[in-house]
């Protein structure tokens, strides 16, 4: 503040405290001291006064900026009666509605917030900020292609607003048209340089195209304006993992919690996170989160940590899943179970996918020993009879999970997948038996696209967890498979596994290379361009005849 303005400040302040020394219950003067310490940077003086003219008076006007005071202070709780206070009072209150909406949007209470900035707009559908801010929630909310209408009007009421530009990249990337959200981060850093969601989504653009440095630039342009931000901590620890930067990209990837990235959260309760302290004699339960595939590549810390001694080792992990983690090492003294509240007495708790940070795993200390899972053997002798005795045998994933319920997730599940008919010149390999280990409700009816003559085995009819997956897997010779939850099966087993990774692929494969520190029996086949599938297909076919022609 300068000189000058803090100098009128202080004459004005004088003022009313020499209209309150006559009048001490002049709710104004008392409603005005609490704006001018607000002004100066003096929250905890302003609520003060404030509630002090509410006291007398209770307006709707001094209640309003109560609540913006105490938000201001990060008093949600507080804010949250002030605002409806004044909603009791004047229900058509456009602030009040609008603020609280707000207020209960970054609480994540979608629907009361939704309703709320909904009146708000109706209430005035003039208003920019209504418009962006219910888009802001949708957005949260994954619902990007509700949102894109609102922000849009948003921008036509007030175009030079670098959010609401910011915000419309935010709608647009998380729907795959980059192109279009490279334009609206463009405009809203002419506007705002600084604009740090623009900065964070301008590097996201940069990410899923596989321009690391770029996106790394951006990215780190955003925390240097906002260095708690999480989403930009998050994308940033996605750049430094897939290019083997473990030291800070496992620390960054601690993002992934934060309520801004995600909307599960850990434990609630008094347990503490584990941070690497000592475990002898102590409880701890581990949550599996993510997807599968996460869940099956970072299991291995699993024994690593048993091993520490604690007295009791309790992993929360989704039931499909039990009967194959009961073969690790140490699993017949943990608890397995799929139920969070049968994990509330612990002494610490800890995210699965934090164990390679709390281990200090460098890329040359991966624990790579595989395999770590094996199915049980009475899946193994069942289909062992189920398959066919002799010949070379290949399973076959072409599709991830659509994940209907979260659309950023289903944009990069359609860069991941193929269509099952994509494989017609691999199934017609002479010398092999393709296996079809595809699941999902809408990938795996398209085996009936593919000609009889080629169609796969399917025995997934027939499967019921992840147990029966790894038995077939390990009755195969090789499995190819797109960047899924089957190809870390494989590798946890120490199968042959050839993935199939797209252009933008996941940071757990790195850059520039057709192996992984992670699983040795796994060999990548990147797409070369985006989207070319076609060209990646060939050359595992090529591959494929190599192969069985060599014998080996």
């Amino acid at each position: 503040m300068d000189d000058h303005r803090a100098g009128r400040l202080d004459e004005a302040a004088l003022g009313y405290r020499r209209v309150l020394e006559h009048e001490p219950h002049h709710a104004d003067a008392l409603y005005l001291l609490g704006l001018i310490e607000f002004k100066r940077g003096k929250a905890d003086s302003a609520a003060q006064w404030i509630r002090q003219a509410i006291d007398i008076h209770p307006s709707p006007m001094f209640l309003g900026s109560l609540g913006n005071v105490l938000s201001a202070m990060d008093d949600a709780a507080g804010a949250e009666a002030a605002y409806r206070r004044v909603i009791e009072l004047n229900p058509d209150d456009v602030d009040a509605n609008l603020k609280l909406g707000v207020l209960l949007t970054n609480a994540r209470r979608w629907d009361e917030g939704e309703a709320l900035l909904r009146h708000a707009l109706a209430l005035d559908p003039a208003r920019a900020g209504s418009y962006r801010h219910l888009g802001r929630s949708l957005v949260l909310q994954r619902r990007f292609a509700e949102a894109e209408p609102l922000i849009r009007r948003a921008i036509e009421l007030r175009p030079d607003d670098a959010r609401t530009h910011a915000g419309l990249a935010a709608a647009l990337v998380s729907q795959g048209r980059d192109d279009e959200a490279q334009r609206a981060c463009t405009t809203a850093l002419a506007i705002d340089p600084q604009c740090v969601d623009a900065l964070v989504n301008q590097g996201l653009i940069q990410l899923n195209a596989s321009r690391l440095s770029e996106a790394e630039h951006a990215l780190r342009a955003a925390l240097e304006v906002d260095a708690g931000h999480a989403i930009a901590q998050f994308n940033l620890s996605a750049v430094l993992l897939k290019e083997g930067r473990y030291e800070e990209g496992w620390r960054l990837y601690e993002a992934r919690l934060a309520p801004d990235v995600r909307v599960d959260q850990p434990l609630d309760g008094n347990r503490s996170e584990w941070h690497g302290e000592p475990l002898q004699g102590k409880s701890i339960v581990v949550l599996c989160e993510q997807g599968f595939g996460d869940m099956l590549q970072f299991c291995r810390y699993l024994p690593m940590l048993w091993r520490l001694g604690p007295a009791r080792l309790t992993i929360v992990c989704p039931a499909s899943l039990t009967r194959l983690l009961e073969t690790m090492d140490g699993a017949p003294s943990w608890v397995l179970t799929s139920d969070r509240h049968d994990a509330v007495d612990h002494d610490f708790w800890c995210a699965l996918m934090s164990l390679p940070l709390r281990f200090g795993t460098t890329l040359q200390s991966i624990p790579a020993a595989s395999p770590y899972l094996k199915a049980p053997e009475a899946a193994l002798r069942r289909w062992r009879a189920w398959l066919p005795s002799g010949g070379f045998k290949v399973g076959l994933v072409w599709a991830g999970d659509s994940r209907i319920r979260q659309a950023d997730a289903r944009i990069v599940d359609r860069r991941r997948s193929l269509h099952a008919h994509d494989f017609a010149p691999l199934l017609k390999v002479a010398g092999a038996t393709f296996v079809s280990l595809q699941l999902g409700r809408l990938s795996r009816p398209q085996i009936e696209a593919i000609d009889p003559q080629w169609r796969p085995l399917d025995p997934m009819g027939e499967v019921a967890d992840f147990a029966d997956t790894a038995a077939i897997v390990q009755c195969l010779d090789l499995v190819i498979a797109v960047d899924t939850s089957t190809a870390h099966l494989a590798g946890a087993l120490n199968c042959p596994v050839w993935i199939l990774s797209r252009f933008d692929g996941c940071w757990r494969w790195l850059e520039h290379r057709d192996d992984s520190p992670w699983y040795p029996s796994a060999r990548l086949f990147r797409q070369r361009s985006a989207g070319d599938w076609t060209e990646v297909v060939e050359r595992v076919t090529q591959a494929l005849h190599e192969r069985l022609a060599s014998g080996a």
